[in-house]
This record gives C-alpha cells, sequence and structure tokens, in this order.
C-alpha cells in the first residue's frame, strides 16, 4: 500500500463521510429505516454477525456525532482510512463542524458484491490499485448499502465486506445529485506559462481571446512586475525569478474589475506539481469530471484545500505534507482551481489555474 496516497483520500469527495461531513436531519419523526432482513451466505461457510445496514447506519450516526473510536471500530481492517493502513503520525479524524444524524434509511441494493459492483461507488478508481479491490474481496462476502439521512441529502453508497466474522465498512462513496446551472467562466487570459531551465525566469503567454484591459505579471520574491493594456496582441510577457523559490503572480481585468487569474509557486516554495483532468468513462459516474492537483514534496503540518471555482467543489487534506495528490470535482465544460494554504494561524492562496478536460 502507498501509505501517503491514503492520507489524501481524506479529502477525496467520495470519502467525505469519513470527514464527517454529514448534514443534519429535518427533525421529522418518521423511524428509520433498516433492512434487517438480509440473508448472505457468507464465502467461508459461517453467518456474519450484525447486519451490514445496521453498520452503516451507526457509521453514519458516529461520524455525525463525531464518535472517532465507534467509528474506527466499524471499518473493515483493510479500509484505506483504518489507523492501521495511513502514516504512523496521522490521526484518522472526523469533522467537528457537522451536523447531528439522528434517522438513516438503508438499504442493500446489491448482495454478493463483486469487484466490479462496488467500481461505481465515488472514489474507489482512486483510492484502490487496478485489482486491488478484486484481491480483497477474494474468499469474504460483501454487499453494497445505500443510506440517506432523514433529511434526504446527501446519500451514500457503502462496501461492507466481512472481517473477520463481522460486516464492516470497506469504502464509502458520496452520492452527488443534479445541480443548478454553473455560473459562467471568466474569459481565458493565460494560456500557458513556461519556465526556465534554471528557474530565473518564467514566460506567460497569454490566450487570443483575452479581453482588452491592464494584465499584470509579477515575481512576488524578485520583485519584478511587467504590465500590458492588450494581452492577447502582445501575445506573452516574462518576468525575472528568484532561482532558490519564487511566485508568478498574474492579475487582470475581467469584466471590468481586477482580479487574480493565475498563480504558481517555484523551487523550493513549490507547492502543486500539476494538475490533471480525468472525464470518466461513464457519463453516468456520480463523481463527473474530477482534477487531480498532484502536491510537491514540502513540509507542513497545515491545511490544504483545493476548490473549483465554477462547480464548487471542494476538498481538504491535513496534514498537508502527509499528502501527494487531492481530487476535485470540476465541471465538465472548464473550471478555475484555488488552492489554498493554512497554517499557523493564517492561510494564504498558493496557486490558481484553468482547467479544462
Amino acid at each position: 500500500m502507498n501509505r501517503r496516497r491514503f492520507v489524501t483520500a481524506l479529502g477525496a469527495g467520495g470519502a467525505v463521510v469519513l470527514a464527517g461531513c454529514t448534514q443534519g436531519t429535518d427533525g421529522s419523526d418518521e423511524p428509520t429505516e433498516i433492512d434487517t432482513s438480509t440473508d448472505v451466505a457468507t464465502g467461508t461457510g459461517t453467518e456474519p454477525t450484525g447486519d451490514p445496514a445496521s453498520v452503516v447506519e451507526t457509521f453514519l450516526t458516529a461520524a455525525a456525532a463525531g464518535d472517532r473510536e465507534r467509528a474506527i471500530e466499524l471499518l473493515h481492517s483493510d479500509h484505506p482510512m483504518h489507523p492501521d493502513n495511513v502514516e504512523n503520525d496521522t490521526e484518522f479524524r472526523l469533522d467537528t463542524d457537522i451536523g447531528s444524524v439522528e434517522r438513516v434509511r438503508t438499504d442493500v441494493e446489491t448482495q454478493a458484491a463483486t469487484a466490479e459492483d462496488a467500481s461505481s461507488i465515488t472514489g474507489t478508481d482512486w483510492v484502490f490499485e487496478d485489482g486491488e479491490l478484486a484481491t480483497l474481496l477474494d474468499g469474504r462476502d460483501a454487499v453494497i448499502v445505500s443510506a440517506r439521512p432523514a433529511s434526504g441529502s446527501p446519500a451514500y453508497r457503502s462496501l461492507v465486506a466481512t472481517d473477520d466474522g463481522a460486516w464492516r465498512i470497506l469504502w464509502q462513496g458520496i452520492e452527488t445529485g443534479s445541480a443548478s446551472d454553473p455560473p459562467a467562466l471568466h474569459p481565458r487570459i493565460v494560456d500557458e506559462v513556461t519556465f526556465a531551465d534554471d528557474g530565473r525566469s518564467a514566460e506567460v503567454r497569454f490566450a487570443g481571446s483575452a479581453p482588452e484591459g491592464l494584465v499584470t505579471v509579477r515575481s512576488t520574491v524578485a520583485g519584478d512586475e511587467v504590465s500590458a493594456e492588450s494581452p492577447a496582441e502582445t501575445g506573452s510577457l516574462a518576468v525575472d525569478l528568484d532561482p532558490d523559490g519564487d511566485e508568478v503572480a498574474v492579475t487582470a481585468t475581467v469584466d471590468g474589475e481586477r482580479r487574480p487569474v493565475y498563480r504558481q509557486r517555484t523551487g523550493t516554495m513549490r507547492i502543486v506539481d500539476e494538475i490533471r483532468v480525468r472525464v470518466p468513462d461513464d457519463e453516468n459516474n456520480p463523481w463527473g469530471t474530477t482534477a487531480r492537483v498532484v502536491l510537491a514534496d514540502f513540509e507542513s503540518d497545515g491545511s490544504l484545500r483545493a476548490e473549483a471555482t465554477r462547480s464548487g467543489g471542494e476538498n481538504t487534506i491535513e496534514p498537508a505534507g502527509a499528502a501527494n495528490y487531492v481530487v476535485v470535482q470540476i465541471d465538465a465544460e472548464g473550471d478555475e482551481l484555488v488552492v489554498t494554504l493554512t497554517e499557523d494561524g493564517g492561510s494564504e492562496e498558493v496557486h490558481r489555474e484553468r482547467v479544462s478536460p
């Protein structure tokens, strides 16, 4: 297992409930609905204790209540977020800013679930290596349980498998419903940024469709700054950089307002290595189009937040220095990613970039 990779999954949308991001109930008096009649034979010929639907319900209520110990008890020993499967100095954490979940409706939607069945659950393709899930399920019983708080949203799908004779959660994904139309994208200003091999300069190339208006490119450490009133006509601007580490920041006039449109750190200050956009093979994939923000090797005990300004997708990982990527859902027609680092009581934007499939 790649221990460092699994730390990142704490911030992944498919594992959001593992960070305790469940919603409060609507206060209705409708009773909990749990499918307790499921009869699933075990691969070992021994009936497992408990029932998978109850395990999921208990996990959700424990996560909402911030009961870390109880939530961990319900994780499969091979779950990527199980404390035994992450960095030794990284705790399994539950979000403390969550509402209560008093009632949960559950249903066993797939019995005798296979790895292929489980692949439809959000996040499995990101946290399990090729063939790993099939290996984990070999010789075990598994079911897929859907769950929804009485409030109606969000909904979860869980892969529950036998572990030493008991049902335990091997993975859980959050379902995403249809959203309202996203806000329009601002005109693209920056087309590409290239860096000299010696790290002493950067060239910012502008999009041919960039609108008229003041554009400023600056290096925050070296202190170099250049501007242009017609970026499309100018074509590109270059700034000097501190070769040991610098930051390229681009500010432009967009729709009559000055706003940041690009930011990237270099050298020893580098936080983001690259951003990879992934379009799902299945158009019904609930996670949709995603961007994987690949992180550089840096030290930080703080938290790192990646946000897609158009789709509204966001994920936070902690500690930031223990992860090597974070996945964010983005709009399929293009989006803007902003990465913010919070440490020592302060927050600062460390990366901003337009992305598209």
